[in-house]
Parts: C-alpha cells; sequence; structure tokens
C-alpha cells in the first residue's frame, strides 16, 4: 500500500463495512504522517467521516505538537476551517508554543483567505 493507494482502498473498505480494513488503513496513514502530508491525510479522514477510536485522537496530537510550522503551508491552511482553528487554539497543549507564533499563525490563516475576515467579529 501506498499514500496514492490508500484512498481507493479506504474508499472501498468504507462502502463494503470491512471496519478491519479501514483500521489498517488508518494505521498506515498515520504511521506515514508528516507535516508535508497531514493536510491530505486530515481531509482523507474528514472526507471519508472515519471515526475510529484513537485515530482522531493520534491526527489531533501530531497536529498540535506541529501546529506553527503547519501553520506555514499552504494546503495545510486551506483544509483548516475556523471551526477546527478554534478548537486547536483552545487546546493547552499550545501553551508551548509563544503566544507571538500563535498570533502570526493566526494572522497567516486568516490572510490565506480573504473571506475568513468575517470570522474576527466573532
Amino acid at each position: 500500500m501506498s499514500m496514492s493507494t490508500v484512498h481507493e482502498i479506504l474508499q472501498a473498505a468504507m462502502y463494503v463495512q470491512l471496519i478491519e480494513v479501514v483500521k489498517f488503513c488508518c494505521s498506515f496513514l498515520l504511521a506515514k504522517i508528516c507535516l508535508e502530508n497531514c493536510a491530505e491525510i486530515m481531509r482523507l479522514l474528514d472526507d471519508f467521516g472515519v471515526n475510529i477510536e484513537g485515530v482522531r485522537e493520534k491526527l489531533d496530537s501530531f497536529l498540535l505538537e506541529n501546529f506553527v510550522p503547519l501553520m506555514a503551508r499552504p494546503d495545510f491552511l486551506s483544509c483548516l476551517s475556523f471551526e477546527k482553528l478554534m478548537t486547536y487554539l483552545d487546546n493547552d497543549h499550545l501553551s508551548r508554543f509563544p503566544e507571538i507564533e500563535l498570533y502570526e499563525a493566526v494572522q497567516t490563516w486568516l490572510r490565506h483567505d480573504r473571506r475568513r475576515w468575517r470570522h474576527t467579529d466573532t
């Protein structure tokens, strides 16, 4: 299996409800997670609504551990919704980053898509 084939395998496994295959695909994705493919994995799990125990937690843990570097990646900025951004910012794990870096990360997220400025009133 490769990153390029896991999408099709996961899609087929979800369709025929082969939970063990879905779990295997999720384990594969999480074992391969890095800054370069994190956004792709997040999008893939969101698209399929994968809610296998532990998968979302492991992904979120990676995201929180690498939050500031990920916020410099356009692919990650594109798939990060306002709701997810707020969830991550509300997590105490981000306290390891200096506040100025988090502020700049939010500014980067806002500048990535000018439609996001509507959230500044929130």
